[in-house]
């Protein structure tokens, strides 16, 4: 009887010893994924810095928001309210943001919604052996071309 309950205490110090070394892994593995995901948001806000002189603030703001919530929609109605900006003025901002490949436009109820492209991110990253981040897209061979919109 007091030989069953010393393996018995064994096996539960054993589980508990397992216990500890798969928390203190899950514990790691987390603080990793964390450090790799601030310094992607990191290199993504550099990139969005470098976009400021093709893009407006309005476009930059709705493009923050876009990486933070990759399954945000945004509608013309939405965009003019957020930015206290005409209804033209929106619509041309999320136009503009869809021709470089940044939003896809969808129906919604009567009207348009725009969300982000699957590879948002990717296309926000800056072109090897470019100064600025890339918003072209990849041609079908996964090459990045140069960014082909500029503001004027």
């Amino acid at each position: 009887m007091i030989l069953n309950n010393y393996r018995a205490m064994q096996r539960v110090g054993e589980f508990r010893h397992e216990w500890q070394i798969r928390t203190q892994r899950a514990i790691a593995d987390l603080q990793q994924y964390l450090a790799a995901k601030a310094a992607e948001t990191k290199r993504l806000q550099e990139s969005l810095l470098a976009l400021s002189r093709q893009f407006n603030h309005r476009q930059l703001a709705l493009l923050q928001h876009a990486i933070k919530n990759p399954h945000a929609r945004f509608t013309v109605i939405s965009h003019a309210g957020s930015h206290d900006v005409v209804i033209q003025t929106a619509r041309n901002d999320l136009q503009g943001l869809e021709q470089q490949g940044l939003l896809t436009r969808t129906t919604h109820k009567r009207g348009y919604a725009w969300t982000p492209s699957a590879h948002l991110a990717d296309l926000l990253e800056p072109v090897p052996g470019s100064q600025s981040a890339g918003t072209g897209r990849t041609n079908g061979r996964g090459d990045r071309p140069q960014p082909a919109m500029t503001r004027s």
